[in-house]
């Protein structure tokens, strides 16, 4: 089990049992994407309020590698859509792909500092910090997106 192995479910839900097991399962995927999605809007905010500037300037890193500044972490933190073709899931954390390639790759070190690396600086854990502080308000999001999303792809 990994470090950044907590999340949370609604599995045991009647309400929602019920109208998953009405649901085409061509149409589960997408709908649970999108409910998922929803539900990670407060879990982001809540991470990214965490996150403290570090304070320096532009620097550049060199021909064709982009720059970096002060707020790129915050910047980067979003949701990460998994590539299962069989189940659906949707992971918040930095992004290093893409727009963000040259913003998140540093987050696991912010996190983490020196207990698992060689940084000389300790973990700022602002994706534990983050997580407690959204939990609650997704999960209440999720139920109320996840049953509004089968009861529309019910229709």
């Amino acid at each position: 089990m990994s470090v950044f192995d907590i999340g949370f479910g609604i599995t045991g839900d009647k309400e929602v049992d019920r109208l998953l097991r009405q649901l085409k399962e061509c149409y589960t995927k997408k709908v649970l994407l999108k409910a998922y999605r929803q539900a990670a809007k407060p879990l982001i905010k809540a991470v990214r309020s965490k996150i403290e500037d570090s304070g320096r300037s532009d620097q550049n890193l060199g021909k064709g590698r982009g720059s970096r500044k002060s707020g790129d972490l915050r910047k980067s933190i979003g949701n990460i859509r998994s590539k299962s073709k069989t189940y659906s899931k949707i992971y918040v954390g930095p992004r290093a792909k893409g727009v963000n390639k040259y913003r998140g790759y540093i987050g696991h070190w912010v996190e983490l500092g020196d207990e698992y690396s060689g940084v000389n600086f300790k973990g700022r854990k602002y994706m534990r910090d983050g997580y407690q502080a959204g939990k609650a308000q997704a999960q209440q999001r999720l139920k109320g997106d996840m049953i509004k999303a089968i009861k529309s792809a019910l229709k």
